[in-house]
């Protein structure tokens, strides 16, 4: 991850030498007035003037300037952020008003007996850290080590017990949460005047919108037959009418029922609000930098901001009666619910650090020229995803229905298993089209926006590998194996070492295990992790004391070789970016393929894996199919050949790429055009 000599500051630092301070200060003002509406009690006419009087001033400071270099102030984003997410750990431990801890969170480090408990507290501080310093410096390497702290974050907060392990994240899930901080962050670089980077801002908001919804519209909380899109559109108009009527009919009732619209109904409207403006802002084209347009994107920054804000608002709106020594502590489990257990401060991370990379200057003219990249991932992605799509749903076979595709489609209820079925096929699809697309840039741009709306829907809530969700790390490694191969451009070199970073990070992470009591009283913290004591020491132990069981049977244990393999590949794709070697990036793929991918599924079939060997051709399949759907084996391969494809960013029948050819090298540039002359460089 090479630093950038490049004298250009790296994104907008607010205010230039003729806008003065005001640029700084004013979207913070904007937010602090948004707060003051939101907390003004509506008891009284005045009360509620200063509330309407709040609302217009949010409206005028996000009204951007005519200054050419005004913008949503970059550095100030990433410092904001790191400061909440040190404001976030002392409102849940302090010796005055701690909800979980009466001392400070460094004596809780300290006297915390799980190793899981003390790398998220240095977790968390190590990502307030990074922000701060990649928002003083003007180098690519340090936002993007930056970003992969925080996508690691992010990933551990909706693990068993999340980040800092007093709370666990809940803010719907973890495609949720990198979809909205990758759109703020593209929103505030459209924020600002700025020509670089415009299109690519762009291409993100529609990914994001894209992924945001089809959470929504996938998730099932409640009786598994509405989603969470039908369930809001189903129950937010009697929630809003008996909120109205409530006045006429129980004015007693009248302020408990605004406020439970306020806890319920006002979030996902604003979130609907978010989506729509970005959507708006991302169908301009990428020349057009008018005031009103700025306005829009810093608006619908808010309005996302807000969802965290409302809900606050109504708890303590309807604690406000509490006793004083109550009413201090409950406000500072508010404080730190809405920074950590809901992950505003990680959403304020995710977006300054994408609009650190998203303002970077220059890059383009440096990347060298790539052969044609080959379409062999798409190929397997098309056949790996219609051999999951048909085990999964299979009268005889079927691991999640035994039924046949018609009964599904025939059945018009947008239910579970028409759910996945419709975006396993999307996959397929996706391959298909990647393939026959001639522009590089193109059929990557599709595969990666697929991969990510499929990964949202079909991620389940309950599945976990390495302490994170499942598909976490293989999406990792697959990017890093895929950027590593493409290690002559200064981008590959940044996604495959933060990707394999990433994933080598998650094989190290401490597993939350109990504390051991010697005989004598001594209490023992056992320090264990995923890649060396679920993996190596076994393997070790097989080889150094006499054992009933062979190495290739310990090895072939579920996930064992997986991990193994995933290993290998992160740390030679780590390797290759050091050392700019492609052929050690395409070494670390046919690691990752050979032993992470196709080995696991050798061993299951072999029986290695336990179980003993399936005795047909069914069960083979099935076994195979299994693997291939737990670790998202077809979606990997889609981001293996996008990752590939925007990295390289020529037209496949035009030959060997340019000096100049648009690919990810050049995020900063500008231009115009539609949303598909964006995608496909035309």
């Amino acid at each position: 991850m090479n630093e950038s000599p490049s004298a250009a500051p790296p994104f907008p630092v607010g205010a230039s030498a003729a806008s003065g301070p005001w640029a700084v200060l004013r979207p913070f003002v904007a937010l602090a007035l948004l707060v003051v509406a939101l907390g003004t009690p509506l008891d009284e006419p005045w009360l509620r003037a200063a509330a309407l009087a709040a609302v217009v001033g949010v409206v005028v400071c996000l009204w951007p300037p005519r200054s050419s270099g005004d913008g949503v102030p970059g550095r100030l984003v990433l410092t904001v952020a790191a400061a909440l997410a040190l404001l976030g750990p002392v409102a849940y431990a302090n010796p005055w008003f701690g909800v979980d801890a009466n001392d400070w969170p460094w004596t809780y480090w300290a006297e915390s007996r799980r190793w899981v408990d003390r790398v998220d507290l240095l977790l968390w501080g190590a990502c307030a850290v990074l922000a701060i310093v990649a928002a003083r410096t003007r180098g690519r390497g340090t936002a993007a080590a930056a970003l992969t702290m925080i996508v690691l974050l992010a990933a551990r907060g909706f693990a068993e017990r999340g980040a800092l392990s007093l709370v666990r994240m809940e803010r719907v899930n973890l495609i949720w949460t990198l979809a909205a901080g990758t759109m703020g962050g593209a929103l505030l670089h459209l924020s600002t005047s700025r020509v670089r980077g415009r299109g690519v801002a762009r291409g993100l908001i529609v990914v994001a919108a894209a992924a945001i919804a089809t959470v929504y519209a996938a998730w099932f909380p409640q009786d598994g037959e509405r989603s969470s899109l039908v369930h809001y559109a189903e129950d937010l108009p009697p929630i809003f009418e008996a909120t109205f009527r409530s006045a006429e009919l129980a004015p007693d009732y009248t302020d408990r029922m605004v406020q439970q619209t306020w806890l319920v109904a006002m979030p996902f409207v604003l979130q609907v609000l978010a989506v729509v403006l970005a959507l708006v802002v991302a169908a301009v084209p990428s020349g057009v930098r008018a005031r009103p347009l700025r306005f829009l994107a810093a608006l619908a920054v808010l309005a996302m901001v807000a969802t965290w804000l409302v809900p606050a608002r109504g708890v303590l709106w309807l604690t406000r009666d509490t006793g004083a020594g109550l009413r201090e502590t409950r406000y500072a489990q508010s404080v730190g619910e809405v920074l950590m257990k809901a992950g505003l401060a990680v959403y304020l991370l995710l977006s300054g650090a994408v609009l650190a990379l998203l303002g970077r200057e220059g890059g383009a003219s440096a990347a060298p020229a790539l052969p044609r990249a080959s379409r062999w991932p798409y190929v397997l992605a098309a056949v790996t995803g219609a051999f999951v799509l048909w085990v999964s749903i299979d009268p005889t076979y079927g691991i999640e229905a035994t039924t046949t595709f018609l009964e599904v489609l025939r059945s018009g209820r947008w239910n579970v298993t028409f759910v996945r079925f419709v975006f396993r096929a999307s996959i397929v699809l996706a391959a298909l089209v990647a393939l026959l697309v001639p522009s590089a840039r193109a059929a990557g741009a599709i595969a990666a926006a697929v991969a990510v709306v499929a990964l949202g829907a079909l991620t389940p809530s309950t599945s976990r590998w390495f302490g994170v969700e499942t598909y976490v790390a293989w999406v990792a490694v697959g990017a890093a194996v895929a950027a590593a191969t493409r290690v002559p451009r200064p981008a590959a070199r940044v996604v495959a070492a933060g990707a394999a970073l990433l994933t080598l990070l998650l094989l190290c992470y401490p597993q939350p295990l109990t504390t051991q009591v010697r005989p004598d009283g001594v209490t023992l913290v056992p320090f264990r992790t995923a890649l060396i004591d679920d993996t190596i020491l076994p393997l070790v132990e097989v080889l150094q004391v006499e054992s009933s069981a062979s190495f290739f049977e310990v090895l072939g244990a579920p996930g064992r070789l997986a991990a193994v393999g995933l290993a290998l590949g992160a740390l030679l794709a780590l390797v290759a970016a050091a050392g700019r070697w492609p052929r050690v990036g395409q070494a670390a793929a046919g690691v990752f393929v050979g032993l992470g991918v196709v080995g696991p599924i050798a061993t299951q079939v072999a029986g290695l894996g336990g179980g003993g060997a399936p005795t047909d051709l069914g069960h083979v399949l099935l076994r195979t199919g299994e693997v291939m759907l737990v670790w998202s084996v077809p979606t990997l391969f889609l981001v293996v050949g996008a990752v590939r494809d925007l990295l390289m960013g020529d037209a496949r029948g035009g030959g060997a790429a340019t000096a100049a050819a648009p690919g990810l090298d050049s995020v900063g540039s500008g231009g115009g055009g539609s949303p598909w002359s964006v995608a496909t460089g035309r």
